[in-house]
């Protein structure tokens, strides 16, 4: 009897230059996605915890990286360091 697993193609099983197109187009794709957010206001960004520029660099980024997810560490590295400079003012 053939499992899912039997048929279910693993990564692995395509070359490289497969692997690199589909990840470029991924990256694509996302980084479109990252654009859209330029045009939210302030506000909208704020509550989503990235500014304007975040987006802006996010969205001029190359595509060998995936803009969505360096757009969630900048932001999450500045919310950090923004908490920190809070707490030691205290």
């Amino acid at each position: 009897m053939t499992t899912l697993e039997d048929v279910r193609l693993h990564s692995s099983d395509y070359p490289q230059w497969i692997r690199t197109a589909v990840r470029l187009y991924h990256n694509w794709k996302t980084r479109n996605q990252v654009r859209q957010l330029e045009t939210y206001d302030a506000r909208m960004l704020d509550d989503m915890g990235v500014t304007r520029d975040e987006v802006m660099w996010a969205a001029r980024l190359p595509l060998t990286l995936n803009a969505a997810w360096e757009l969630r560490h900048r932001s999450r590295t500045r919310r950090l360091a923004d908490r920190a400079i809070g707490s030691a003012r205290r």
